[in-house]
């Protein structure tokens, strides 16, 4: 068993309240009548100029696109220019970008891409990825250039988000129960290399999902993650998985950084922080690239 292992200083905050579940995605708003509101973005949509907002990861709340202060307003339309972006990405790299629908006794939407390596060897390591927001697709396309260079094959699932009891969610568990068959039958992999991760509360998930579903996993990408706290200490975590912990340096996530890399490697796991700067939030290309090239290199270290 290797140690746990930290590739650089980690700032740990300390606070004094509990961590929550907190979204990367989350911001607060100002609007035109000088009211701020702490929320998420799901959704814009440029020509009719509808924005859908989460509030407390739960509550949808639609609003006007004029409603909101001019800097608002500016930060949709940069990120509908860079969602336009990755998309000319995604058709520069030359793999293949599939939308997927599993019906059973839930629907759900799932996106996956292909390396173009999947053309000649279609048995690659495969990363399933839960956001915090459950945006799958614009979640999934953050990934495609990492999956592209160490061809991967990246799969994100929508309708998984962060909620209340997001850890021992029954309905978010059954979900994924009935779903995960389907990507394993639908899209070409390798068995023994199967990863899961996300950002946030989809790090939590897929921590979580390693102890609840019995499957041969390889490892976690956790960006900006935890996994949930000392209720979840006992859970049943498999052996033998390789852990990138990718969080910013300033991430209030970090107050659990050390514990629970501990825990985890004392089941057996070999875990390394990737450590970048910022706080909350989505790792930046280069740390991203990074850790995933040491998740699926199995018979390597870091130094």
């Amino acid at each position: 068993m290797k140690p746990y292992k930290l590739l650089s200083l980690i700032a740990l905050a300390v606070f004094c309240s509990s961590l929550v579940l907190a979204n990367t995605d989350e911001r607060v708003w100002t609007f035109k009548s000088g009211q701020k509101l702490r929320a998420a973005q799901l959704s814009y949509d440029a020509a009719s100029g509808e924005v859908v907002l989460l509030i407390h990861d739960s509550e949808k709340h639609t609003i006007a696109f004029d409603e909101l202060s001019p800097i608002d307003q500016a930060w949709l339309v940069e990120w509908s220019q860079i969602e336009q972006e990755m998309d000319v990405l995604v058709d520069a790299l030359g793999g293949r970008f599939e939308h997927y629908v599993a019906e059973g006794e839930y629907t759900t939407d799932f996106y996956a891409y292909y390396p173009t390596v999947c053309e000649t060897n279609r048995n690659r390591p495969m990363l399933i990825l839960f956001n915090a927001s459950g945006k799958a697709a614009r979640y999934l396309k953050l990934f495609v250039d990492a999956a592209e260079l160490h061809g991967i094959v990246m799969v994100a699932c929508s309708e998984f988000y962060n909620t209340p009891n997001d850890g021992g969610d029954p309905e978010m568990l059954k979900r994924f129960q009935e779903l995960l068959p389907i990507i394993e039958s639908t899209v070409p992999h390798d068995p023994k290399r199967m990863f899961m991760g996300g950002n946030s509360g989809g790090a939590m998930r897929a921590y979580n999902y390693t102890a609840q579903i019995d499957r041969p996993w390889a490892g976690v990408y956790a960006n900006a993650g935890w996994l949930g706290g000392y209720d979840y200490y006992d859970w049943p975590y498999p052996s033998g998985m390789r852990i990138a912990m990718v969080n910013g340096n300033n991430d209030h996530a970090n107050r659990w950084l050390e514990r629970d890399g501990k825990l985890l490697s004392s089941k057996g796991n070999t875990v390394v922080v990737f450590s970048f700067d910022g706080g909350h939030q989505s790792a930046p290309p280069k740390s991203r690239s990074k850790a995933l090239e040491w998740l699926i290199n199995e018979n390597g270290a870091y130094d």
